[in-house]
């Protein structure tokens, strides 16, 4: 059988990779591409061959293009929330990502971090370089449509030396790409939190979804969110739609179907709701250096943490292993 991971080994370009449809939208390309031939676009980068000189630099840190990523041992699984007034109220969930963001800002751990933030348009994510607090509070909550946030990368490289980065699992197997193959992007990056990560969807896919399957505005949607099998949105009016999370999988990247990483496994410390009651976060440590902040959160009063429950534990646990399973199935290209 022909299989999409077969496929891809003979695309061998970013360029290809773009065409075919396949492209996880992480941003890296865009960011070590010395001759700007990828740039962003809405859904997908926009590669310009003209420009391009074959340095192959993009290609060396493709998510979808390389595997072989080590994981980062566990040292400790919690469960915690933010104990910031201002965090609280925006939060999706917990708020710990914003919170742990703040204490580095705070204590000069890091100068700058890159997130993404909803755009003018709704719904509609963008690269963003958090410098204040506000900036990190601004930027708070999940978004489900892919954004490119790597691309941010090359707006601070020169200008900082310290930089926290977050982003999905294919956006943190970059950074270790990019760390072996273009350290000078990956150099100022300090901390990296990862978030756990089914799929994310392209923005005209997206409201596609709500448009066909929910009979929703997408200019309406106000919030939006994925708990308990589930995908619901909330309405300006107040009003909550909602459909099974299965019905939403037709919509999805491409490239999310055959990535096996749920948990981003190489971030340094790793963020998300399952296996937490509502209104906590999990958090799932892998170096110490995000330990050791973690506990300077909690001692400045800013965090509240509790270990994780086996049982807990146990269910994010499933969670990694069926999106593993998932990758291993090899899934046809169609």
């Amino acid at each position: 059988m022909f299989t999409l991971w077969a496929a891809l080994m003979e695309l061998k370009s970013v360029g290809r990779i773009i065409e075919s449809g396949l492209c996880a939208y992480c941003g890296a390309c865009i960011t070590v591409c010395p001759k700007e031939a990828v740039t962003p676009d809405a859904d997908e980068p926009l590669y310009d061959s003209e420009k391009c000189i074959e340095c192959k630099l993009c290609t060396f840190v493709c998510p979808v293009m390389n595997r072989g990523v080590e994981e980062g041992p566990v040292i400790a699984y919690y469960t915690g929330r933010s104990l910031m007034e201002d965090v609280a109220r925006v939060a999706q969930d917990g708020g710990v990502v914003t919170t742990l963001l703040i204490q580095a800002l705070r204590e000069g751990m890091i100068e700058a971090a890159v997130v993404c933030k909803f755009s003018e348009e709704p719904l509609r994510p963008e690269p963003m370089v958090a410098l204040t607090e506000q900036d990190l509070i601004s930027s708070a909550g999940s978004k489900y449509v892919s954004c490119p946030s790597l691309s941010a990368l090359r707006q601070v490289v020169d200008k900082y030396e310290s930089v926290a980065v977050v982003g999905v699992p294919c956006q943190v197997r970059a950074i270790q790409f990019m760390r072996k193959k273009a350290p000078r992007y990956a150099r100022p990056i300090k901390l990296v939190i990862g978030l756990f990560c089914t799929e994310s969807y392209p923005y005209t896919k997206f409201c596609e979804m709500l448009r066909d399957k929910m009979s929703v505005d997408p200019s309406s949607v106000i919030r939006s969110e994925i708990k308990h099998g589930k995908f619901s949105v909330k309405l300006r009016d107040g009003g909550i739609h909602g459909i099974k999370i299965k019905e939403t999988k037709e919509y999805a990247r491409r490239s999310c179907h055959f990535c096996g990483d749920f948990a981003a496994e190489s971030a340094d410390l790793s963020v998300g709701s399952i296996g937490s009651d509502e209104g906590w976060s999990t958090i799932i440590v892998r170096s110490q250096e995000a330990k050791d902040l973690l506990d300077r959160a909690v001692t400045s009063g800013l965090l509240e943490v509790r270990e994780l429950s086996e049982d807990s534990k146990s269910f994010i646990l499933k969670f990694i292993s069926l999106k593993k399973k998932r990758l291993e199935k090899e899934l046809p290209l169609t």
